[in-house]
């Protein structure tokens, strides 16, 4: 049952509106990231992301697809109060287990780097709060407060980009405190997600409970395995090789991020108009992300030589061939990110379920094998092969479930490019709309 409730406002406003706001946040980003890299050289680099890359990943791996239910059902009318107090109640209880198991994690990724250990165990320790603020994450997002979204990743953004360059000013940017930045802005972040939510009264469900457990068993598979397919190699770099290979890993990563401001806007956007049924809009949103991610690529591609170690340093001139092939492997992750999301609201989460868990195992298999002999470009390619994999895979299933023929998924039509050319320079020039 559709909530009549929910504001209903023009796709391709909503894509526009937290499209901009996430190329804020990564505009921010290439000011955070290189002062990072000043600061804490490769070395002091790969530390950081030796500490970061794991709590980020933690809450999404113990989240077990609440989220996505929580987005799933809020889209169709599921009561928030009954999300909250059922899911809610769900998310802590795992957060409080998580906190338990947290000296064992951080020993395990810190391989006895003290500083790792310490600011890991932080991190894990604020699983409760963070998991619980991944179900009104969820929640707000199916009834598409964007508002609130965006508000959240702005104070997470921006609050990091004030520490940061506050921390470098006074010459007291570390990995510890660096670390503790995050985690600070992460907890910040929330606010604006239990604002809107604040009067809902939360009441326990059983029924919601259950069929949260089992629409969440499956889309958990396919969340956790798409983020263990874009977070494995920094994982597994992260005690196979040495600080130097993952901070300019890392480096490379963060350029080649670029387009992950629309094509987020694009996963955050489709998922509660699908769940309502527009199914078309899955292969219209496939075929427009996979055309700006490829532009956009290129442009930066290009300028990677040169904008790189300006940038970051030139201690970091060794990442341009990792941005350059991290570049390519942007497009097909791209496309799996949208047409999964889109499969997940439309019901089927199984199907990205099964095309990440295949592109998982050959990941983790060839990174295994290559990592110790060839670093950092090892985890590059194999990351373009897994990428790749995923989509092509999706690409055949989504045709079974909603129709169409491959290239309804893959090339974007003319007239779809010249208008979403218009809204591009509606966006960039406001007096214009």
């Amino acid at each position: 049952m559709v909530d009549a409730t929910v504001p209903r406002r023009r796709f391709a406003a909503v894509v526009r509106n937290l499209a901009a706001s996430n190329a804020a946040i990564y505009l921010f980003a290439l000011v955070t990231a290189p002062l990072q890299a000043h600061a804490l050289g490769p070395e002091g680099r790969g530390l950081l992301a030796a500490v970061l890359v794991p709590t980020a990943v933690a809450p999404w791996i113990a989240d077990m697809g609440r989220a996505s239910y929580a987005t799933h059902a809020s889209a169709r009318g599921v009561a928030p109060g009954r999300l909250i107090g059922s899911l809610g109640a769900l998310a802590v209880a795992t957060g409080i287990l998580g906190m338990v198991a947290a000296p064992a994690l951080a020993s395990l990724f810190a391989d006895g780097r003290d500083v790792v250990y310490q600011y890991l165990l932080i991190g894990l320790l604020l699983l409760p709060v963070l998991l619980f603020g991944q179900v009104l994450t969820g929640i707000n997002t199916g009834l598409e407060r964007w508002g609130a979204v965006i508000a959240s990743r702005f104070i997470s953004a921006g609050g990091l980009l004030v520490a940061v360059v506050v921390l470098f000013a006074f010459g007291r940017l570390t990995v510890a405190t660096t670390a503790l930045s995050v985690f600070a802005c992460s907890l910040l972040s929330l606010l604006p997600q239990w604002l809107p939510l604040r009067r809902e009264r939360p009441r326990f469900s059983p029924r919601a409970a259950i069929a949260g457990a089992r629409f969440g068993a499956r889309a958990w598979v396919a969340s956790l395995a798409s983020l263990s397919n874009i977070s494995l190699d920094q994982l597994l770099m992260a005690v196979l090789v040495s600080e130097r290979q993952l901070g300019l890993y890392a480096v490379a990563f963060t350029l080649s991020n670029v387009s992950a401001a629309f094509t987020g806007a694009v996963v955050t956007s489709v998922a509660p108009r699908v769940a309502r049924g527009d199914q078309v809009l899955a292969q219209v949103s496939v075929r427009l992300t996979l055309a700006f991610v490829t532009g956009i690529g290129a442009v930066v591609a290009a300028a990677a030589p040169i904008g790189l170690p300006l940038l970051f340093g030139s201690a970091f001139a060794d990442a341009v061939p990792l941005a350059w092939i991290l570049l390519a492997a942007a497009v097909p992750l791209a496309g799996a990110q949208v047409l999964g999301s889109a499969l997940i609201a439309d019901g089927a989460p199984g199907l990205p379920a099964i095309t990440e868990s295949l592109a998982l195992v050959v990941t983790f298999t060839a990174l295994w094998i290559t990592l110790p002999r060839y670093g950092a470009l090892a985890a590059a390619v194999v990351s373009v092969c897994a990428y790749s994999l995923n989509f092509a895979l999706l690409v055949v299933l989504a045709r079974r479930r909603i129709g169409g023929r491959a290239v309804d998924f893959v090339l974007a039509r003319p007239a779809e490019l010249r208008q979403a050319a218009a809204r591009v320079r509606e966006m960039v020039t406001p007096s214009a709309g």
